[in-house]
This record gives structure tokens, sequence and C-alpha cells, in this order.
């Protein structure tokens, strides 16, 4: 449940020209910049949206974009024919409530702000569900109506959420790192954060949407610098709420004066296009944007349901590009695979050079637990070269010693001069000794875990981890499965006393579960998220039943000469939320928060006055109300009531 204040979800068409009946736009775009090609349109089909809002780009080019009002992802290749989709309205696994920001990180893992359902749900680049984290609420992993979401180089995911005022910063498995900001508008602070965007740098650039300002933060929340003030002239804005970076370091931002507008790295200003209209280059209502590594800038047009591509026409575009996969070892697996160090991968990738002329050489860089180590030239494969690109493969001269490895390919012509920019850090390959896991799976007052209970309980997982090489990893955890189907993946915590230290370390992990048949086992792994070593032996047995739910039944609403009145009908004690919304969905007043009501007949009163104090003009509103029981149990209901007077 949302407070008054949630004015960020379910941004509809009526939101966006409201805004913007008052703004006059020019029509020039920049010339550099000019229309490509656009896809979409108002529909539950195939390739179409309702209110779209959040969009991504991967590595080889694919375009993610949060259809937000049809509660799904879909997946799209760089010239918007249609890929796959996943997801539909809902709380489970896999399921959205209102999703409105997407990001992709260097892995192609896809990471989703859930804003209705208060989480971030991870995917991998073809819709499998991974895992998942978050509820509502204010503390360290909880989130209130997340919107912004960035992934940087090293895999860690940033979430703005507007209504707690700040940024979290998290791993890759949804571990909490840090968090930073408030409310307010000093440095560091925030009104309304919308966007959130990563440099190859580290530095996190945030839309600070009622501060009329862009905020650039380091990787841990230090404030570095700030632009824009309220306006519609250059490097002015009204509402920001959507950023991008590009590979040079640039900044993209949409605002409600339904342009883009691009900046370097500092904040000075360098481009805009964009106007309001249904035409090429022109947007209803813009909420996010994104840019691949070519430098194509693709922009979610929300009020017109539809995605438009840009590209930079100017004589600085980039010249060389990077797709195809980024290697297998020898027996076939992902190099991010833990191997003994008997392992020597195999490097591969595609390149593309603009100009027609072909990069000497083509290498890849390897770091070893952080640290420059090696370098090796990679040979193209013959036959290959087409217009897409040429491939060259790499298959290592000699095994990889233990330790973490990160690897990226670069390019040079014949005068070693760099040629284009190079490609990211990726993970892998990581090479270790033996581990091993020992000790019960844990218990909880005494019952194994594997007793049949309600969803309600607290369950406890135990283990004792031992290294033979002595190089303890940073995170041991307990990996799920429900009812056959990965599920999610728990961090562990240090106990502080072993019941045989010289056995190992003890690790435990605690987490109420949903309904089902539960499978579980162990990992290691290092502070990258990366294997440390073999998992433990998955265990099977694990039960859980179902608590009854709450029910919400029985809502409607009738107008009085003072406003309204709401009547609903519980099964069981519950807390109550309750707010007014305007038909595009945007809050108007609250009702109550967080109310104690009993089970039965409760009724409520609105009074026709917002939250302000100011009174509601004539017309038809949404009556929202959630109830959560003490189990945790919600149940939702909605009705609609025509205000006059």
């Amino acid at each position: 449940m949302k407070s008054a204040r949630d004015g960020v979800r379910r941004v509809g068409f009526l939101v966006g020209w409201i805004l913007v009946a008052t703004l006059v736009i020019g029509a020039s775009a920049h010339a550099s910049y000019q229309f490509v090609t656009e896809w979409g349109s108002r529909g539950s089909g195939d390739g179409r949206f309702v209110s779209p809002q959040g969009i991504a780009v991967d590595g080889a080019g694919n375009v993610y974009v949060a259809d937000t009002w049809n509660h799904r992802i879909q997946k799209f290749d760089g010239s918007g024919a249609f890929l796959t989709k996943w997801g539909s309205e809902g709380t489970g696994d896999g399921q959205f409530s209102f999703p409105s920001s997407i990001a992709v990180g260097t892995s192609g893992n896809v990471y989703v702000a859930d804003t209705d359902n208060h989480r971030i749900e991870k995917f991998d680049g073809s819709g499998t569900f991974l895992a998942a984290w978050g509820v509502e609420g204010s503390g360290d992993g909880e989130f209130r109506g997340p919107r912004g979401i960035a992934v940087d180089a090293t895999g860690n995911v940033y979430v703005g959420e507007r209504l707690n005022y700040r940024v979290q910063k998290f791993d890759g498995s949804g571990t909490f790192l840090t968090t930073w900001g408030s409310f307010g508008t000093g440095d560091g602070q925030f009104h309304f954060p919308e966007g959130v965007a990563v440099d190859a740098a580290g530095n996190v650039y945030v839309a600070d949407a009622a501060s009329d300002r862009i905020q650039k933060f380091d990787g841990n929340g230090t404030f570095v610098s700030k632009w824009g003030s309220r306006g519609s002239g250059d490097g002015q804005f009204y509402n920001p709420c959507g950023v991008a970076v590009d590979a040079a370091g640039n900044v993209y931002v949409t605002d409600v004066n339904l342009r883009v507008q691009k900046f370097d790295g500092n904040g000075a200003f360098l481009t805009k296009w964009g106007a309001q209209g249904t035409g090429r280059g022109e947007f209803g209502w813009v909420n996010a944007l994104a840019v691949d590594f070519a430098g194509n800038v693709y922009v979610a047009d929300t009020g017109n349901c539809r995605v438009q591509k840009f590209a930079d026409l100017s004589p600085t575009a980039l010249l060389l590009s990077w797709t195809g996969e980024p290697g297998y070892l020898n027996d076939g697996c992902d190099p991010d695979i833990s191997e003994a160090n008997t392992a020597r991968p195999t490097f591969r990738v595609r390149v593309t050079d603009a100009d027609g002329t072909e990069p000497k050489p083509v290498q890849v860089l390897l770091r070893r637990d952080g640290q420059q180590w090696r370098s090796y030239t990679l040979q193209p494969v013959p036959g290959t070269l087409t217009s897409a690109g040429r491939i060259y493969y790499l298959h290592l001269p000699e095994p990889l010693p233990p330790g973490r490895y990160k690897y990226r390919f670069r390019a040079k012509d014949e005068t070693g001069f760099a040629t284009g920019p190079a490609t990211v850090w990726q993970f892998g390959p990581s090479t270790y000794s033996e581990l091993s896991f020992s000790g019960e799976p844990g218990l909880e007052d005494g019952v194994r875990p594997n007793a049949g209970t309600a969803d309600t309980t607290m369950f406890l997982w135990r283990v004792i981890y031992q290294d033979n090489d002595g190089d303890a990893p940073t995170y041991i955890h307990v990996r799920l499965w429900r009812d056959g189907t990965y599920y999610d993946t728990l961090r562990m915590v240090t106990l502080e006393t072993a019941p045989d230290p010289i056995a190992g370390i003890a690790y435990s992990a605690r987490r109420r579960l949903p309904a089902g048949e539960y499978a579980y086992e162990f990992r290691a792994a290092d502070k990258d998220g990366r294997a440390h070593g073999p998992a433990s032996q998955k265990l099977t047995g694990l039960t859980v039943t179902t608590a009854a739910p709450t029910a919400l039944t029985g809502l409607t609403a009738v107008p009085t000469k003072a406003g309204a009145q709401v009547t609903f009908t519980l099964s069981t004690a519950a807390q109550v939320e309750a707010r007014v919304l305007n038909v595009a969905g945007r809050p108007v007043a609250t009702l109550c928060h967080n109310r104690e009501c009993e089970a039965g007949t409760n009724t409520l009163r609105w009074s026709a006055r917002s939250d302000s104090g100011l009174p509601a003009p004539t017309g038809t509103y949404v009556i929202e109300v959630s109830a959560k029981a003490a189990d945790g149990n919600r149940s939702r209901a909605l009705v609609t009531v025509r205000l006059q007077r």
C-alpha cells in the first residue's frame, strides 16, 4: 500500500497532457540526432504497450521495455522486432504490479523495479526468474515504490526510491550494501528521486525530479556535483524523470518539457531534441531512455505507447562495436563457472569497425584478484567476415592459476593506438581448490525444517564451511528451489560461535517461505558473487503449507454532500490503508494509514478535499483500499465514485 504522496506510479495519458498543456516547446531538434525507427501502439498484443515507463539495452543491442500497465516485460532486437515477453499482474515470482523501471547488467541479467510490489526482481535475458528481494518499508533492503534502477560494471544494483527519498545499493544477489539520501533540497538530499544511471567509472546520476536537477555521486554515495533548475531553457528541467549514460560518459535526461537533453559527465549542455506531438521525434509523455554501445538512443514514449530510436550522425560517432558471446571454457561451460586450475578458457568476440578497416590486434585483458594480470592477442576466425563484422578467437595457451578473474576486449591499429572504446569488464573465469560443507541443515525451536508448517513460520538454515586452501569466501549462500523451480538465494551470516571451530566456520540464514515443496543447497561465493568451489549436496523435503488469507470484500463508495462514504468488509482484523486517486492514478487524498480495523463491516469518509486542504474538483475518482493481517497476508480492492458539487 502506498501513501498519498505516491505520485510515481501509473503515469498515464491524462497526466502527461495535463502537465504539458501550459508548456510551449520548440520543435527544432539538433541536427546530429535523427529519428531512425519506431515501434509499438496502444494495446496488449506482442509489440504493443500501455504506458511503457522503463527501457534498457543489453550488450548485444537487444531492447527491454517495462510495459507498465500491461504488467510485463517485452524484449526486442535493436530494430524493434519482437523477441519474447514475460510477466503478468500479481505478486508471485515473475509477476508484476506496475513495473516502472528496468536495467541490464554486463552478465545479461535483467533487473526490474516492481513498483507496487515494493521489490526488485531478477531474470536472465530470456525472462527466466532468478531472484527477488524487498518488502514495503523504509529499512535497509525495504522499499516504498522503487522507481529508478541501474547496474554498474561490477554487478552492483542501485535503486532510487521516490517515497523514501534515497538511493539503495545492493550486490547482484540483492544483499544490501549501503544507502544515501533524505528529504530536502541540499546536496545529497532528494525531493522525489526518479531515474538512476551509472557510468563506466562507477559514478551514479540521479534525476531529482521535484528539485528539477541532476545529482552526481560516486559509487558509495558521496556527493560529487549537480546541475539544473526549473525551466525550459538549455540545461533546465521540469520534473526530470529519465537519465542514461553512454559509453563515453555523456548523460541524457528526459523531463516534462517533452525533450531529450544531452550533457557531458560534468553537466555541460551539449544538445537537445524533441517536442510535443505524435510525429517522428515528438513525444506524448516521456519517462525513460537508454543508450547502446553504438550511441543509439532509445526513448520510451509513454504517452504515445511506443519506442523511438535515434542515432547520432555526427562525425564523432563511435567507430567500433562488440557483439557475440564472451567465450566458453573448453568443456562447454560458461567461463565464470569455477574450475580447477587446469582450466584453459576460450574467448570469442565479434568486432565491427564502422570505418571499414580491421583492427590490429584484438586483445583480451585479464585481471586476477582485482589486479591487472596479463593480455593476450586473439586471432581472426577464417570465413567469419560479414557485414556484421569478424569473429576473433583465443583458446588460452596456459592454465589459469587459482584466483578470481575479470576480462575485457580492446582493439588497436597498426600504430598501437586504440580503435574505438574497449568493452566493459566481464566476470570470470574463477578457479579454486577443494572446499567442503558439513553440519546439520538447520533447526528452528527444535523442529527440523522439513516438517510441514504454515507460511508464517520463520525457518533457520545452518551450515559449517571449511575451505582447504585457507582462502575464506566473502559470502555463503543457501539456494532454494520451490516445486522443482529455482526460487531464491539467501545470504548467510557468520555465527559468533561454531560447534567445532576446527571443523570450519558456522553460517546461518532465516526466511519465511510461501507454500510449496522446497529443496536447498549451500554455495560459497567471492565479493563479486562468483562461485567459490562446488556446492553442497542438494537437500529435499521442506514442505510449507498455506495460511488462511485475509479477505476484503464488499467495497462500495457512495457520494454524499460532504464527499463520499466508503464501506468494506474484512474477514479478519487487519491494518487498513485507503486513499483517493484521480483517473490518471495520481494520489489525491489519504483516508487512513495503518488503521487497525476489526473483522466485519467498516466505514471511512472522504471530505472531498485533497491532502493539501484544497477542494477536489468535480469528476470521477478511484478509492483504493488495502488490508494487511497480522500474519502478513494482504488483500486489495478498488472502486470508483463520482464527486459532484
